[in-house]
């Protein structure tokens, strides 16, 4: 269900359900809960990339599992699983990239709002088909979609239930970049890579600051960054990158 492959700090969490698209079920949230818990508390791990197997990222929740609910409590359940999941990760300490190489729709870009960043391939097709079956997105997309594009944006995706392309979907700030397709997962290597080699502390408080601040007050956001940093200063880390950066230029 989940493919966990390491290169050196960076964790690919791979959905291979390819036979249905990659489709959502209980225990694909379960796994993949797991697998987050397991890389949160893995020194070895800086950086988390998820993405899908075949030519599509996710293409939304098990049907099949939505059709054997027996009545509103259940729905309810089934929501907050959704809901729990992509919340761990969006709180996740390090930072997660999602690599969207073909379809992200429903769940499946409910799973990418999620994420920190999202680089596309130029073949994906992203929406939230959810309002032609009765529906809102339950997993936290409702939510999730107007904070990041606008509310007008996200209510003209949501109501529309259409597909957008890659293209449309940069221009609205939902992804941040394009890649050729058949590059994707070489660029988001490359990318998360590089991220990989910036010290494991700081990349936790850049995330914790920009998350957190967002919630709160800038000023109190800008006190909380000055305490952090202050820490970070006198970090044997910091002082040491400091030191060899100051010997270069000497």
């Amino acid at each position: 269900m989940i493919e966990a492959s390491q290169k050196d700090h960076v964790l690919f969490l791979t959905i291979n359900r390819p036979e249905v698209l990659n489709a959502l079920n209980k225990e694909v949230m379960h796994r993949l809960q797991e697998s987050l818990i397991q890389a949160e508390s893995d020194e070895s791990v800086k950086v988390i990339v998820i993405t899908g197997k075949g030519k599509a990222f996710v293409a939304g929740a098990d049907i099949n599992e939505f059709l054997s609910l027996k009545d509103a409590e259940e729905g309810r359940e089934y929501s907050l699983l959704g809901q729990n999941v992509f919340s761990s990760i969006s709180k996740l300490a390090k930072p997660v990239i999602c690599a969207i190489n073909g379809y992200a729709l429903g769940g499946g870009l409910e799973l990418a709002l999620a994420c920190d960043i999202r680089i596309a391939s130029e073949n994906a097709k992203l929406g939230l088909p959810e309002i032609k079956l009765g529906l809102f997105p339950g997993y936290g997309g409702a939510q999730r979609l107007p904070r990041l594009v606008g509310k007008g944006m996200g209510l003209y995706m949501m109501l529309s239930g259409e597909m957008f392309s890659a293209q449309e979907a940069e221009k609205w700030g939902l992804i941040e970049q394009i890649v050729p397709q058949g590059e994707l997962l070489d660029f988001v290597n490359d990318f998360a890579q590089k991220i990989s080699k910036f010290p494991l502390g700081a990349l936790t408080a850049l995330k914790s600051s920009v998350n957190n601040g967002l919630e709160m007050h800038i000023d109190d956001a800008l006190h909380a960054d000055a305490k952090r940093i202050g820490e970070l200063m006198v970090s044997d880390e910091a002082q040491e990158r400091a030191l060899q950066f100051v010997s270069k230029r000497t």
